[in-house]
Order: structure tokens, then sequence, then C-alpha cells
């Protein structure tokens, strides 16, 4: 009864804040002032603060599954070189410090991709710490991840499929988090306004059809774990829609 009160509450408000079906990507981007206008980069500076003492950073649950899947991962890497991780959209790189808590047996060589604004924003305490390195051009093709992480990513970007094809073909392993996916028979666009009228920004977002999705993984990805997260969800005209996280191993023959 709360879950559906709270469903319709959302769904009402979806128009001010929260998520809205587009027509298209296209149309979206027209109707959103993107990821990196000025009430966007001005949401993301306000985290900074935070970051000046990372010891200090709250518990985040989402962080739960994210550390098993890297220990996952891992295993086979324990007290040998630096994991080298690309973190696709990992904005001021939290994730670096929280696992560096979580499994403090590990030592990271963490790259975080973002683009060329949120690049701009970066504070230079950040780009001084050792193992943790900002760059707002992908990698060559030539390079290679242990692992690379997607975490509230691809849904945001033009081409979401081809973003995780090129993860699968550098990284051994592929972590996603915070993914939503629905029981659309075909992928959907949105719109999202993560505060009241667009005071923290608006940006299109895909939201994806489980089915096709997943249909997608299989010829270039073995799923070898997935779970749920409970923490984020969308609401799509009344629908309840829970964001999903998976490890990934690339298959061989992956390509674009």
């Amino acid at each position: 009864m709360v879950k559906n009160l709270k469903v319709l509450i959302r769904g009402l408000l979806a128009p001010v804040i929260g998520f809205s079906l587009a027509k298209d990507w296209q149309t979206a981007k027209l109707k959103t002032s993107g990821y990196e206008g000025d009430a966007t980069l001005d949401s993301l500076a306000s985290r900074i603060e935070s970051l000046a003492t990372p010891e200090k950073l709250p518990h985040d649950e989402r962080l739960v599954e994210i550390a098993k899947a890297f220990r996952d991962s891992t295993n086979q890497n324990k007290d040998s070189q630096p994991i080298r991780v690309l973190d696709i959209g990992g904005s001021f790189g939290e994730h670096f410090f929280h696992l560096q808590k979580l499994m403090p047996e590990h030592h990271f060589d963490w790259t975080v991709l973002e683009t060329e604004g949120h690049c701009s924003i970066i504070p230079e305490f950040l780009t001084s710490i050792k193992g943790l390195r900002f760059i707002s051009e992908p990698p060559a093709s030539d390079q290679h991840f242990d692992i690379a992480l997607l975490s509230s990513v691809i849904q945001y970007v033009d081409a979401p499929y081809d973003l995780l094809t090129m993860a699968l073909q550098i990284s051994d392993s592929v972590i996603i988090n915070r993914l939503p996916l629905s029981p659309y028979a075909k992928d959907r666009v949105a719109i999202q306004r993560p505060g009241l009228l667009g005071s923290k920004g608006s940006y299109p977002v895909h939201i994806f059809s489980e089915t096709a999705f997943t249909e997608y993984l299989e010829p270039i990805a073995e799923i070898r774990s997935r779970w749920m997260v409970p923490q984020d969800s969308a609401v799509i005209r009344f629908k309840y829609i829970e964001n999903q996280g998976f490890l990934l191993k690339p298959r061989l023959n992956t390509s674009v």
C-alpha cells in the first residue's frame, strides 16, 4: 500500500521532478539542459567539499554488491600488481575511495573517464592523489584494464550499446550498476529531472527493455552475477522500475 502510494505521488510529480517519457533521444536532448549545463555542473560541484576528507565519506549500501563483484573479479589478483580500473562516468572518483576502504588488501590504478565539462571542475587536490587519474577521451584500443566500472552511466550516453561493447573489448570484467531495466518490449527514452523544476539540471536517459538488453548481452558477454539496486528506482508513467547491476565477463568474439 505504501509503495503504491509512493509510485502514485512520483508519477503525478513526474513533469516537475523525476522521469517523463520522451518521443526519442534527440527530442529529449532538445528539451533538457544536458549533462554539462550550468545547473548540472553546479550540483556536481557541491559534492567536492566532502571529498577533501574521503575517509569520512558515508557508507553507501549500493557499494555492497559492487565490492562483491570486485572481489569476484580479482580473486586471482590478491597481493599482486595494482588492479587497473576504468571508471567510466566516475565523476570525482568516489568509488576509488570507497573501494580502498572496503578492499584494503588490494591496490588500485584507477582511471576515471568523464566529460570535458566535468573534468574542468575537478579540483587540484584530487588530481594529485596517487593511483587516481582523470581523462576526458576514451583510452586507446590497445590499453587494457582488469575491470571497467559503469555505475549509472550507460543510460545517459547517446550510444549506450557502443559504450558497453567498448568496455567489454578493453577489460577482463565489466561491472554495471544502477541500470534501469523495464518490462517494456523495446527501449524507451525519458527526461530526468533530479531536482524540482530542473534546479539540478535535466537530461535525457535511456530506459532499457530488460528483454532487449539481456538479448544484446548474450553473444558478447557472460553474466557472472546479477543483483537488484533497491536504493535507486524510476517511476515511468506510474510503473515502478528498479535499477539492477551486473558482473559481466566478455566473450572472446566481442565486437562492435
